[in-house]
């Protein structure tokens, strides 16, 4: 039996994948004050990209995850993650190590970091790294039968430990990514909910708001908007909302929906070939 795509998905990573571009783009610019006079407004916008587009990735990847019946299922996902995941993970490290080492600018990996990456990911790398064991984590509660909500309140409890404890070994990260995935699975169950005008306008306003007062109070600092900490969380599940919804509410027949959904299906082989460069 053929899969059938939903549009609105390949649209969702189709318009993401665009972003991440963007964002990178921003950032080169600002970091190497190609335009100094512009340095404040670029860099405003750059880290408000940075600030929702991993979470959405996490999401759209928790909308697919199918919960294990038994244990057999449970092991033939973990075969199919590993050969889906941990595989282009291992070729793009070595790719990006190989390049770094070619490449005439300072060598920022050696070959012996290759060594390294079943506990410390290579650049971009992490988020197959960590999408990998979010499976593993959410697929052995799934079989154990525990609830989603339950789920969701175990990892935030295990989010806010390693947040408080300052623990820096990385798969600890899961516990804050997790949560995004199974937003994804909670996405999926109540549609017509993220898709109301409602919450779309609310969670706008929310998200702007949000982003204003982290600015104010912490600045713009790329470590606190790439990745989720006690400062970003609340504002990277606005946006989150945010995202989903406007995907939902999308036209279909227009051109905008139309030119990145083609694009959607290729979304990840984009963003390993992209980091490349």
């Amino acid at each position: 039996m053929k899969f059938k795509r939903i549009e609105w998905i390949d649209f969702g990573r189709g318009f993401t994948i665009f972003l991440v571009v963007v964002g990178h783009v921003l950032s080169g610019i600002y970091t190497n004050h190609i335009y100094p006079n512009s340095d404040g407004l670029l860099m405003f916008f750059g880290e408000f990209i940075f600030l929702f587009i991993m979470p959405v990735f996490f999401s759209l990847s928790g909308y697919f995850f199918k919960a294990p019946e038994n244990m057999v299922d449970y092991i033939v996902m973990i075969k199919k993650k590993a050969w889906n995941i941990l595989v282009p993970y291992i070729v793009f490290s070595f790719v990006y190590v190989l390049l770094n080492q070619l490449g005439g600018k300072s060598k920022e990996y050696s070959w012996g970091d290759l060594l390294k990456i079943w506990y410390h990911p290579i650049s971009y790398l992490w988020f197959l790294y960590i999408l990998f064991f979010i499976f593993i984590l959410v697929g052995a509660f799934s079989l154990l039968k525990v609830s989603l909500r339950l789920q969701l309140l175990i990892y935030f409890i295990g989010f806010i430990l390693v947040q408080v404890l300052k623990i820096n070994f990385y798969i600890f990260n899961v516990f804050g990514w997790v949560v995004f995935f199974c937003l994804g699975l909670l996405f999926k169950k109540d549609l017509n909910c993220i898709k109301s005008k409602g919450i779309l306008s609310a969670s706008l306003v929310l998200s702007i708001l949000g982003y204003l007062l982290m600015i104010k109070f912490v600045g713009l600092s790329h470590a606190y908007y790439n990745d989720v900490s006690l400062v970003n969380f609340i504002p990277k599940v606005i946006f989150d909302i945010l995202l989903f919804s406007f995907f939902l509410n999308i036209d279909e027949e227009s051109k905008l929906f139309k030119y990145f959904k083609q694009y959607g299906k290729y979304s990840l082989i984009i963003m390993l070939l992209y980091y490349q460069q």
